[in-house]
């Protein structure tokens, strides 16, 4: 709690609180990266309901710096705190889904280590079980999506590792994942899961389209493309029929690629030719947008909603 969190910036100078309403762990995370006397060389993004070892800290640091790491990676394990038959089946189905059981020790680049974990299946997005050097975040201006509910910490995930070059993995185990079947990660589908994929693939096509990348590279990321719009897709076709239709409330351009791509089209085909299109699709709609008839048009919907 705060006063808790209060009591112990009262007991240690180097701790620093600040406070908001809530707004949901991005715009959190994001008032801490925003933060004008923000130092340190490394950054670690707790979630308020899990613990870690009192040693990780010092044993990820030190690897971090002495290899010069954008990101190092550990394990991790589930665990549950109370008597709920729904949180223990969690942990069952989950059992070293955190940990590691290849050897991510060399240094690599974001994508390359992204590609040997997909290679044995082993790629998670935990952000808890990452220190992230501050000048990487802070060179590549990464911050959290504030309009998304749930997987925010998955798309800069991805977005960070993307443009990381010095990456690699502590083995061993030193952060504890607390299960719980109401947790926003566990709860059943909803188009906001749908919908935080789908910027994901969003973000990785743009990527794509502003770097110069190798054969391997862009094979990489189609791999996570496709990952990622099959995940939208399949928790999309998962939610009931009402709430399949909000994604008409999205921006116009959304609208038509989130239509595309995840409610019309069941192809990798199509998301292969959106990230050669979306470019010149891009500029078509902007110049719709800016048409005055577009613009009378989206005003008067608005009118007679309103």
């Amino acid at each position: 709690t705060l006063q808790n969190v209060m009591r112990y910036a009262n007991e240690d100078p180097r701790i620093v609180v600040l406070a908001q309403d809530n707004r949901g762990p991005s715009s959190a995370r994001n008032a801490a990266l925003n933060y004008e006397f923000l130092r340190g060389d490394y950054v670690y993004f707790m979630d308020g309901d899990d613990w870690i070892d009192p040693e990780m800290f010092e044993i990820l640091y030190t690897d971090a710096t002495s290899r010069d790491l954008d990101i190092l990676f550990c394990d991790g394990i589930n665990f549950v705190d109370r008597e709920n038959p729904a949180d223990k089946r969690i942990v069952e189905s989950r059992i070293g889904f955190y940990s590691k059981e290849g050897d991510y020790s060399s240094v690599y680049s974001g994508l390359e280590i992204i590609k040997e974990m997909l290679n044995h299946n082993e790629f998670r997005i935990n952000l808890p079980s990452q220190l992230i050097k501050l000048s990487h975040i802070q060179r590549n201006a990464l911050r959290f999506d504030e309009r998304l509910k749930t997987y925010e910490d998955g798309v800069f995930t991805l977005e960070s590792l993307c443009q990381a070059l010095r990456c690699s993995h502590h083995k061993g185990i030193l952060w504890h994942r607390r299960s719980r079947s109401e947790s926003l990660s566990t709860i059943s589908p909803r188009f906001s899961k749908s919908y935080s994929r789908f910027r994901c693939f969003l973000k990785i096509s743009t990527m794509m389209n502003d770097h110069q990348l190798s054969s391997n590279e862009r094979k990489t990321l189609l791999s996570l493309l496709q990952r990622e719009l099959k995940h939208a897709r399949s928790n999309y076709r998962a939610i009931n029929l009402e709430e399949k239709r909000a994604y008409y409330a999205l921006d116009f351009e959304e609208q038509i690629a989130f239509e595309e791509l995840v409610v019309k089209d069941d192809s990798l085909n199509a998301s292969r030719a959106f990230i050669k299109q979306n470019e010149r699709q891009y500029r078509v709609i902007q110049r719709v947008r800016e048409n005055i008839v577009y613009k009378s048009c989206r005003a008067l919907i608005r009118l007679f909603k309103g």
